[in-house]
């Protein structure tokens, strides 16, 4: 009788030894996964909107551009660009001319939030960038109107000095959205 209770707990110990590896197991696939969507899902966003920019220098910054060519060309190039919530968002500042962008009201609320912010940033540390102070290169950011941002910023030069900044953003919502469909697949499966 007691050789049999001892075998009834480890068969017990084993069962439960054997739930609480697959279940770590599982947990441990379902993280992985998850960083592999986000991964690919920001990698191919970074890839579009370098192509973004590719677009905008091959067909807008040829060298020797003055800043009066640069900004007509500009907004020219900005104006095929439309705006839906989750899409591309273009903000190009020529020195010494108006910020082109195919989303105003986006741009406009963020200038003054950033106005509004300066002197809290100061006590505070700030909520890290926003779309207009993001830095030079690859970023993620938050706007009011758009929620977090994918956005590449880039120095415009045409071929010479620093004639200003393009910036191309898309919204993360729909890496967001992919998580979210995962974590919800997940916990009907379970």
């Amino acid at each position: 009788m007691a050789e049999r209770l001892r075998s009834v707990g480890l068969r017990t110990r084993l069962i439960v030894a054997m739930s609480a590896v697959s279940i770590v197991a599982v947990v441990a696939s379902f993280f992985a996964i998850e960083q592999a969507l986000t991964a690919n899902l920001q990698g191919r966003i970074d890839r579009e909107l370098h192509d973004e920019y590719g677009r905008y220098e091959e067909n807008v910054a040829d060298s020797g551009l003055g800043p009066g060519a640069l900004y007509v060309r500009t907004t020219r190039f900005v104006d095929r660009q439309r705006y839906r919530p989750e899409s591309r968002i273009f903000v190009v500042r020529v020195d010494g001319r108006p910020t082109v962008t195919n989303e105003r009201s986006v741009v406009e609320r963020e200038e003054h939030d950033r106005r509004s912010r300066v002197d809290s940033d100061r006590d505070s540390g700030g909520e890290g960038p926003s779309l207009l102070s993001a830095p030079t290169g690859l970023a993620t950011a938050s706007s009011a109107d758009t929620g977090r941002l994918r956005v590449l910023t880039e120095p415009i030069s045409a071929g010479g000095p620093r004639l200003g900044t393009f910036r191309v953003a898309d919204p993360l919502k729909p890496v967001e959205q992919a998580r979210s469909g995962l974590v919800s697949t997940l916990d009907r499966k379970s």
